[in-house]
């Protein structure tokens, strides 16, 4: 999702492992054939790494993009009166996440499904097809108003969100019409791995055009401001969960 925000292709990645002595033979063949898989689904390669013994699993990896000069997509050059968008689903990982911690518990088909959320995430990759659309954009990885803050202290300047507009899948406003989740917990907690970016209002067709053409749900969430900070409903928010 670092790579897509910044407008580019996945090219090759590192791989470290830092293995115990009860790995097995096994256990290696599916961790090799699950990457193998990812390579082929987004069409990059292992550069190479290294291997060592360790007294439990580690696994560290460093990710290559691949752009044009000059096309790479930055955080700060979000303009006043830019449209603000959202790409797929906010939330859900942190549902997924809070099944796991035994926060609550849901029906078997409902926890299933926020847990695989949380578990097998699928970054938004359509970051090469901004490139000339977008004037900036940021991975959802930290929450997203942590990221969103991000998007927009660098240049000073301010973001306005619509709460009606924040997109959810329709099994988490049934969590939130409940009361089982916080809208605002949903909107600072990470791992979605979505994307937020910036765009001129005249960019608006070409933008649905792209969601259409790709299959990918695209939200107009809110827009930039000259008044700083984070504004929802016309009322700032103060941000008690900071991104990482």
């Amino acid at each position: 999702s670092d790579i897509s925000s910044m407008g580019a292709t996945p090219y090759a990645y590192t791989l470290s492992l830092c293995l115990p002595e009860t790995i097995t033979k096994l256990w290696l063949d599916i961790f090799s054939k699950k990457l193998l898989q990812v390579q082929k689904k987004y069409n990059f390669f292992l550069l190479g790494g290294d291997i060592s013994r360790s007294n439990q699993i580690i696994i560290s990896s460093n990710f290559f993009g691949l752009i044009k000069k000059g096309q790479i997509l930055t955080r700060t050059e979000a303009k006043i009166n830019d449209n603000i968008w959202v790409s797929g689903n906010l939330g859900e990982s942190s549902i997924g996440l809070a099944i796991r911690k035994n926060l609550f518990s849901l029906s078997f088909k409902d926890e299933k499904y926020f847990v695989n959320k949380y578990l097998f995430p699928k970054p938004c990759m359509i970051g090469s097809r901004l490139n000339n659309i977008a004037t900036s954009a940021i991975d959802i990885s930290d929450g997203f108003y942590g990221d969103l803050e991000n998007l927009i202290t660098e240049k000073n300047i301010g973001a306005s969100i619509y709460s009606n507009l924040i997109p959810f899948s329709n099994k988490t406003k049934k969590l939130i019409r409940k009361k089982v989740v916080d809208f605002d917990y949903l909107l600072s907690a990470g791992d979605d791995y979505e994307l937020i970016f910036t765009a001129n209002s005249k960019k608006f067709l070409m933008i649905k055009q792209l969601s259409k053409d790709n299959n990918i749900k695209i939200t107009k969430v809110g827009r930039i401001t000259q008044e700083k900070g984070i504004y929802l409903d016309n009322m700032k928010i103060k941000i008690i969960n900071k991104s990482f």
